[in-house]
């Protein structure tokens, strides 16, 4: 097997996932838009993750698996730590976007960006980041924030797992 430029590959996928943040991830006040945003971004980083892993990727998206079978898909699949609250931030953003996404008047939402800012300030707290806690000021900063921290923690692990499966040998 041919030798693997580990760095090349880790910015061609760093780079990859910064681009279509650029250009997909609104600087937007609009808290459902940028929900909706983020989501769909962290989706496709998922989806990438467990196709990783795959010798058939291709019947990954046939499966047509919601966001939060994939997230355990990912967490079962992953063999690199990763922080914990990862998986919190991925459950509160889906759980807003279903919020979002099915109600015109979503019951459950000051509960769930509630559960959104006790996250963010956990997190916040935790990586002792007082320069960003101006960005949790509202609602929509926070979930920035979220996406934010969801889709860095993605990167590197989509990066990760790119570099050891190029060395997977499949029968």
């Amino acid at each position: 097997m041919p030798e693997v430029d580990v760095d090349a590959l880790v910015k061609e996928h760093l780079s990859n996932w910064r681009e279509l943040s650029k250009k997909y991830f609104p600087d937007s006040p609009d808290l459902t838009l940028v929900v909706l945003k983020g989501h769909l971004i962290i989706e496709q980083q998922i989806t990438a993750l467990i196709c990783h892993y795959c010798p058939s990727p291709h019947y990954i998206a046939e499966a047509r698996l919601s966001l939060s079978q994939k997230v355990s898909l990912a967490r079962a699949l992953l063999v690199i730590p990763v922080p914990a609250q990862l998986w919190d931030v991925l459950r509160v953003i889906n759980s807003l976007r279903n919020d979002l996404a099915h109600n015109l008047e979503p019951p459950k939402l000051e509960r769930h960006v509630a559960g959104a800012r006790a996250i963010a300030q956990q997190i916040a707290d935790e990586k002792a980041l007082s320069s960003q806690r101006q960005d949790l000021d509202g609602d929509v900063g926070v979930l920035r924030y979220l996406v934010g921290f969801a889709h860095g923690c993605l990167q590197v692990a989509d990066s990760c797992v790119a570099v050891m499966e190029t060395q997977r040998k499949y029968a």
